[in-house]
């Protein structure tokens, strides 16, 4: 029930109710503050995820006891399109695919939705911001109009690298050759000359650090849904998304569609020994070291 009370008063009063366990969830001004209570001698409830307005749980009633029982409730997320009559399709998820082919679908229905739709949000939401900041400068006058252009265009010119130099001490300023330069430097970096090694075990020190044989079964075994839920949910939700678009956030409240393929996805890895390359897609940003970068080594990578 949505009772638009949360936190520590929330818990006072369900402590009062027979009830053995609950779960709250917070407010958003007046709306939100969702409790789900239930004993569990009648109903066995397992939490899913909760956000502000929602809360996913699994809950069994016939293993139980043979009582009758009714569900009841205001539905507006239906899991399959059976159980509704009419409207829009349930999901944009495509079921039937891997997890790659539907993600790549989902955001291409997604994109089109919203171009469609919305007529494009983000740059409706580009062109208000640039209007809330020029009303902005407006209010402010005139003669503060330098006090924000300047920080603007510093930002701007430590976020591009014009140019950088060349190990012979030259530099390169045309962007497609800076591209290129940064992108060779780090695959030689990262990648190895190596293209094979010896299947003969190495000689290993006493003293050298070694995983038990407990270690090495935990860790070649098959993993569970559980640790593979523990994992993504370990995940801060909204963080910078993949290439894709997609945060861990996605994945964890939509988990009742989605949670299958991820599931598939995770055992097939463990079990072939291999990840396939889009899973190892990602943004890289090249972090200054130093005041005044001028080479590849005066810039960290980070994966976004």
């Amino acid at each position: 029930m949505e009772t638009r009370i949360g936190r520590e008063r929330a818990r006072e009063i369900t402590d009062r109710l027979p009830f053995e366990n609950a779960i709250h969830t917070d407010t958003i001004g007046l709306a939100g503050g969702l409790w789900m209570l239930w004993n569990s001698e009648r109903v066995d409830v397992t939490p899913l995820s909760n956000t502000e307005q929602e809360s996913h749980a699994v809950v069994k009633v016939a293993e139980l006891h043979n009582m009758p029982w009714v569900l009841a409730g205001d539905f507006n997320e239906p899991l399959t399109g059976e159980d509704k009559f009419g409207g829009r399709p349930v999901s944009a998820w495509h079921l039937n695919l891997a997890l790659a082919e539907a993600v790549k679908k989902f955001t291409e229905d997604a994109a089109n939705w919203n171009r469609l739709h919305l007529g494009n949000i983000f740059e409706k939401k580009k062109s208000i911001m640039a209007r809330l900041n020029g009303i902005q400068r407006a209010i402010s006058g005139d003669l503060n109009i330098a006090f924000y252009h300047i920080p603007t265009l510093v930002r701007r010119k430590r976020n591009w690298i014009l140019a950088i130099k060349y190990s012979t001490g030259d530099w390169i300023h045309e962007e497609d050759g800076i591209k290129d330069f940064i992108r060779r430097g780090f695959e030689g970096v990262y990648t190895s000359s190596l293209l094979s090694s010896s299947q003969h075990n190495p000689l290993v020190s006493q003293w050298q650090a070694k995983l038990s044989e407990g270690e090495k079964m935990s860790i070649s075994g098959a993993t569970s849904e559980e640790e593979i839920k523990s994992a993504l949910w370990s995940l801060k939700p909204f963080k910078v998304p993949s290439p894709d678009g997609l945060h861990a956030g996605f994945f964890q409240r939509f988990w009742l569609v989605v949670g299958k393929l991820v599931l598939e996805e995770v055992e097939k890895n463990f079990a072939e020994r291999k990840m396939p390359e889009y899973l190892n897609w990602t943004h890289i940003a090249l972090i200054p070291k130093v005041q005044g970068p001028e080479t590849l080594g005066n810039y960290r990578p980070i994966s976004l």
